[in-house]
């Protein structure tokens, strides 16, 4: 099991635990790349957390964003699941400020959505970007 968190000001944050692959003993693709995972958030007061699945590919993705945005090559980084469950954005501001925003959804219901924004700064992501190269050597792209 892996996680990763995206801390702001004022306690605030939002992230995945990835518990294990949907489907382990697949040899297909697009069936094999599926993580079983929880999705958290806490801003202030609130709190939310949710099951949901995402695949490989998109934390993989997440984390070569995020690390464009660190290095200040991009302003955007993105993670949205195939099944719109969970969207995480960082949006790089001026000064090294972050505006981290995004929404929960229950994708098998389409009931409940919370949408979330908080502030954070770059010296936030350091802690991000080691827990999702983690996250990503745990559960890589399988061919």
């Amino acid at each position: 099991m892996s996680k990763f968190e995206i801390h702001g000001h004022c306690a605030s944050c939002v992230g995945l635990e990835l518990r294990s692959l949907e489907r382990p003993a697949s040899e297909d693709y697009w069936d094999a790349n599926w993580i079983t995972a929880n999705g958290f958030v806490q801003v202030r007061g609130f709190k939310a957390a949710i099951d949901l699945t995402v695949r490989t590919s998109e934390i993989e993705e997440f984390l070569d964003s995020i690390l464009r945005v660190n290095e200040r090559a991009e302003s955007q980084a993105a993670l949205q699941s195939m099944e719109d469950a969970i969207e995480i954005t960082l949006q790089l501001l001026p000064a090294g400020q972050l505006l981290i925003a995004g929404r929960l959804r229950e994708a098998r219901r389409r009931g409940c959505t919370l949408e979330f924004a908080f502030e954070s700064d770059l010296t936030f992501l350091e802690a991000s970007i080691t827990q999702l190269r983690h996250c990503v050597g745990e559960f890589p792209v399988r061919p």
